[in-house]
């Protein structure tokens, strides 16, 4: 009965050491195999993820080369005679993209929030497509003064960083940025023409300086009213076919009655000229 008894103690013990075993065995495979998977996962995560995230490359795609309303997207603006100009740059006037999106300017994503920039003025290369620019400690921070006369086009360069961690974006170490100036608005002639009984304005046009010839902004309206500072009586209007105003023409042929007149010109990137003058039976004076 002893014996009986030990064999049968035996068998069960030799049973759970089998038991054991095999369940080893098993945990040993499928852990083998988890640790594969899990190598595999993060190799790839490595090579495409830890890239994609950390190492983002992005590169400029274009700039807005018209005027616009919105300063900080304006390409073009009008320099008055004789004086110095100032433009206070951004990064929204460019268009930036990665592998898959687009930034800024005429894209469907605006300029990142954390993204800064920093004129480049060290270099006889940060300088060489604006020489008539102040670079010797512009102010204010991030604008740009012109000393020469237009029309001309500059060009200046940014490098773009995080301005959280002040490190420069991927790509974006040295962006070009350019401009476009042109003379201011004005008025060119003013006078009477006695014979005809007309009053003649011509207004100077804006040219692109990069197509030689090419006029820019030249969408005219001329709005004349009675009395030197009233607005409230309008006698002529450059819009209305009846007064015979030829579309796009710098010059303007008015014929109204003797007396006092004021005026607002203005063209279709946002300037306007205003002025007064009278008219007798035989000069103009204004």
């Amino acid at each position: 009965m002893f014996f009986l008894l030990n064999e049968l103690n035996f068998y069960y013990l030799m049973k759970a050491v089998n038991t054991y075993n095999l369940y080893k065995v098993i945990y040993c495979h499928i852990s083998s195999l988890l640790k594969k998977h899990l190598r595999l996962f993060f190799t790839i995560f490595l090579l495409f993820g830890f890239n994609s995230i950390f190492s983002q490359v992005y590169e400029l795609e274009d700039q807005n080369g018209a005027w616009d309303a919105d300063t900080a997207k304006n390409y073009l603006f009008y320099q008055k005679i004789d004086t110095d100009f100032t433009i206070c740059t951004s990064l929204d006037i460019l268009k930036f993209k990665d592998d898959d999106k687009e930034y800024g300017w005429d894209a469907a994503n605006p300029i990142p929030d954390e993204w800064d920039f920093e004129i480049l003025t060290t270099n006889f290369l940060d300088r060489v497509d604006c020489e008539e620019c102040e670079w010797e400690d512009p102010i204010p921070e991030k604008c740009i003064t012109y000393k020469g006369s237009a029309p001309e086009d500059i060009c200046i360069y940014v490098k773009v960083i995080n301005k959280t961690t002040d490190v420069v974006i991927p790509g974006l170490d040295r962006v070009k940025i350019c401009y476009r100036l042109t003379d201011d608005f004005t008025i060119t002639q003013n006078y009477f023409n006695s014979c005809l009984g007309t009053q003649n304005f011509k207004v100077n046009e804006a040219l692109d300086s990069s197509t030689p010839g090419q006029k820019v902004c030249n969408e005219y309206n001329m709005k004349i009213y009675l009395g030197f500072a009233d607005t409230s009586t309008l006698v002529w209007n450059s819009d209305d076919p009846n007064f015979g105003y030829t579309a796009n023409s710098p010059k303007f042929s008015i014929e109204l009655d003797p007396g006092n007149y004021n005026y607002i010109i203005t063209n279709s990137c946002g300037e306007d000229i205003t002025g007064g003058f009278t008219i007798t039976d035989a000069s103009s004076f204004g």
